[in-house]
């Protein structure tokens, strides 16, 4: 995929009116996905008051966990913006 092609999707992420993402924290977090993807959507998202709905299984901790890597501090800009932007819900399985 060419850059043009790359910035393109990012944008459309970003400026979606309403974006879902699935299954959050299962992909392989490098910090170039952190810091080039989902911060930047993450970020222009709040600033834009763009809704933005995330399913995980993991808690806002262990979320918080997969996006450290090796810098924290860009893990905890992040989770800071997904605070304020995300209402967390939390739902049972009673199969379990």
């Amino acid at each position: 995929m060419g850059t043009a092609r790359f910035e393109e999707l990012v944008n459309m992420l970003k400026s979606i009116d309403v974006l879902m993402l699935d299954d959050v924290g299962s992909e392989k977090m490098t910090d170039w996905l952190r810091d080039e993807i989902i911060g930047p959507i993450i970020n222009y998202r709040l600033m834009e008051g763009k809704p933005l709905f995330m399913s995980s299984n993991l808690t806002p901790t262990q979320y918080k966990e997969h996006l450290m890597l090796s810098d924290k501090i860009k893990a905890e800009r992040i989770m800071s913006r997904l605070t304020s932007l995300v209402r967390q819900v939390s739902l049972e399985d009673s199969n379990t």
